[in-house]
């Protein structure tokens, strides 16, 4: 069953077709796309049927690695059985479903501090896209959309790692008095980009 990359959980179930009045141990092994320890944890490699219980279970939860990898699997097997033998199903397929996305920017509404020479220019990284986000501002005389080598100026913030909403500023003089004036931040992550539009 599908369980989210950021702390989804995943519960693996062994089932004993009667009750035995001893303690059965499933011994567990993992593979998959998914790796140990970096894309899940795993809250025991064995599951233990208590005497007088006909099931127990193990869960597997997500860890949010922020990495662009798409769904992944998690294999489980049953690698051996102390006091019991397998009478039908030996493994189950948990996927992790990737959360990251496209990060989302806009120009937070109009530059402010205008004066007839310099203005400052601001946006609104409203979400990372759960990845490591970076941030650009682009200005020039004309609207040059979304086509980053056509604008006469930029500047870079570097990457973002935040989880919350981050504004952005950048002060910019040199401007013509009587000249209309655009501005559009762009933010990229490693799933993709986005441009502020308006």
């Amino acid at each position: 069953s599908p369980f989210a990359e950021s702390g989804g959980v995943a519960t693996v179930t062994a089932t004993l077709a009667v009750v035995s009045a001893s303690n059965v141990t499933v011994n567990l092994t993992f593979d998959g796309g998914a790796t140990s320890n970096v894309d899940y944890s795993i809250s025991s490699t064995q599951i233990v049927i208590g005497a007088g219980s006909l099931s127990s279970s193990i869960t597997l939860t997500g860890i949010n690695d922020l990495v662009q990898e798409g769904n992944e699997t998690v294999n489980v097997y049953i690698g051996s059985l102390v006091n019991g033998t397998n009478g039908g199903t030996t493994n189950v397929v948990a996927t992790i479903s990737d959360d990251d996305a496209p990060p989302a920017i806009d120009n937070d509404g109009w530059a402010s501090n205008v004066t007839a020479s310099a203005a400052t220019l601001n946006g609104n990284l409203t979400s990372t896209g759960g990845s490591p986000t970076a941030v650009w501002v682009y200005w020039d005389v004309e609207d040059h959309g979304a086509t980053n080598w056509a604008w006469a100026n930029t500047h870079g913030f570097g990457t973002n790692s935040a989880a919350v909403q981050v504004l952005y500023a950048t002060n910019i003089t040199g401007l013509s008095a009587g000249t209309w004036d655009y501005y559009r931040y762009f933010a990229s992550n490693a799933v993709g980009g986005a441009w502020a539009s308006d």
